[in-house]
């Protein structure tokens, strides 16, 4: 297959800096894949194609919104190209890239004065979103809660390389409140999104993160019950062309040719 992009590279000059690449396309299903520069070679970091669509607690547009912590400072470049689902895509789009647009989260931290603003980000589906994220020291069980009197919370748990979730809950806290309690499969970074259900909402919420202790090897542990969260998002074109992977393993099929 073929896909066409168009590259913007860019430079960071800190550690640990949080992006977002906004793509946005009524012609085409974007899809957009980030290199990091290293001696004159592109290494893949992350890619997106269906983040920029949630709203209602479902992907609503095929457009890519790329949320992930920058590591090591040098220089990026983001590839605007067009999804898996959609070879030859071609058209018009609008980009956008910010810097530091989430908070660092630890292990037993509550914030308790957070609140979703009409100056946040916001997916094309219309859903103001809190972005923050944490260093899971190695394979471990976490339990993140949003609780907010103000709307329906939404959370979302991604890898740092980018879509699909790996847990997302709407209702697990109880009443309009969240509760994601997963057992993370490896350490490194991970990408939380805190969100109201709906579009267009507002209002002010708290967000707390902890590590927890195993779960019963029998089951008999009623925290179980929550590895399969309330209500998980599902990708409406169906499965991925090439079976169920990660944005970041399809897009890591792909080779750069430069004609």
């Amino acid at each position: 297959s073929t896909y066409f992009f168009d590259a913007y590279s860019f430079n960071v000059a800190a550690n640990n800096t949080p992006i977002a690449i906004d793509m946005r396309s009524s012609q085409f299903d974007a899809g957009l894949l980030l290199y990091k520069v290293e001696n004159n070679s592109l290494t893949l970091i992350a890619a997106d194609d269906q983040t920029g669509g949630y709203g209602n607690g479902s992907v609503e547009n095929n457009n890519a919104l790329l949320l992930t912590v920058l590591q090591t400072a040098g220089q990026y470049v983001a590839f605007a190209s067009s999804s898996d689902f959609e070879p030859n895509g071609v058209g018009n789009y609008t980009i956008k890239i910010t810097a530091n647009v989430a908070l660092q989260l630890n292990y037993g931290q509550t914030i308790s004065n957070a609140a979703i603003t009409g100056t946040d980000l916001q997916t094309s589906a219309g859903t103001y979103l809190d972005l923050y994220w944490f260093n899971a020291p190695g394979p471990n069980n976490i339990q993140i809660g949003m609780n907010s009197s103000a709307f329906d919370s939404f959370l979302i748990l991604q890898r740092n390389d980018g879509d699909p979730p790996i847990a997302s809950d709407d209702n697990s806290g109880g009443g309009n409140n969240s509760l994601i309690t997963f057992q993370l499969p490896t350490g490194g970074i991970y990408m939380i999104i805190a969100t109201p259900f709906a579009p267009g909402v507002t209002g002010a919420y708290t967000i707390t993160l902890n590590q927890i202790g195993g779960f019963a090897p029998d089951g008999a542990n009623p925290l179980l019950r929550y590895l399969r969260p309330s209500r998980s998002i599902a990708d409406p074109r169906g499965p991925a062309p090439d079976g169920v992977r990660s944005s970041f393993e399809r897009a890591a099929r792909r080779r750069v040719v430069i004609e």
